[in-house]
């Protein structure tokens, strides 16, 4: 008898065990190389914990703030390897490394990561901006008929946020990045703004445009400062425009060129 009551106990502890509910496994980061020059990371944070991307290459360091389940980074150093890091904060400042992979970068045409969304330049083929570049440059027969076309209404349509500006620089407002499709409705923004909205219009037609940010001449700007970068095929350079600076200009009345001294804007710090 106390045999059989030993089996059955030890049967039913068995039971127990195998219909109490499983332990979740942490959530792995899933990183995809896009084969364009981009890539995308896909991860569950189910904590209230920060998780920040790094993308790493000689000489090459850019970090990201992923704030949803899903955020896509360009690679901007060239045809190398970078090593993608996914970290989450332990405490503070300090973060442990949750996620890596290496990728080795050999596209035929390394500037064509200059024509897709990703973190800082997002947009949707759906996003009404889009369509609104498409209205501007129907008809267009060159590449500089669309920039001219899309730069001519960004600088008139837009005005500065003096507003914006002002917190940032007071650091009330601390992190910034554009919403393309905010930005183009209010109409309003800071340079970031002006030149995040443009370069998504111009990739939306097939052009290659860099966002630039950095610290140009004085006599430019004075102080950390976004602007663009846009491929010409003919000349196959790249030339600098500032679509702040030409806003501010225009409203002001006062002459403006759309091509700008490459030298004046030299001091680069970040790349998108």
């Amino acid at each position: 008898m106390k045999n059989r009551t030993a089996l059955m106990i030890g049967f039913l502890a068995f039971i127990l065990v195998c219909f109490l509910p499983l332990k979740a496994k942490a959530a792995t980061p899933v990183i995809t190389d896009n084969k364009n020059g981009t890539v995308t990371i896909n991860f569950n944070n189910d904590t209230t914990l920060k998780v920040k991307i790094l993308a790493v290459a000689e000489n090459y360091k850019q970090q990201y703030d992923m704030t949803a389940g899903s955020i896509t980074i360009p690679l901007t150093a060239g045809n190398t390897t970078y090593t993608i890091k996914v970290c989450r904060q332990l405490e503070g400042t300090k973060y442990s490394v949750i996620g890596s992979e290496s990728i080795a970068l050999s596209l035929t045409d390394k500037n064509q990561v200059y024509l897709y969304s990703n973190a800082i330049v997002g947009f949707k083929q759906s996003d009404n901006i889009l369509k609104r570049a498409a209205e501007l440059t129907h008809g267009c027969k060159t590449e500089a008929e669309v920039v001219t076309a899309i730069h001519g209404y960004i600088i008139k349509t837009f005005v500065y946020n003096y507003d914006l500006a002002k917190k940032i620089t007071a650091g009330s407002v601390t992190t910034y990045v554009p919403n393309v499709q905010s930005v183009y409705s209010a109409k309003t923004g800071i340079c970031y703004d002006y030149s995040v909205v443009m370069a998504s219009m111009l990739r939306s037609r097939g052009i290659e445009v860099r966002v630039i940010t950095g610290y140009p001449d004085p006599s430019m700007v004075n102080g950390y400062h976004a602007w663009l970068q846009i491929y010409d095929p003919t000349t196959k350079s790249w030339y600098t425009c500032d679509p702040t600076y030409d806003s501010c200009y225009y409203h002001k009345g006062y002459k403006y060129e759309l091509k700008k001294k490459d030298s004046l804007y030299s001091n680069i710090t970040y790349i998108y």
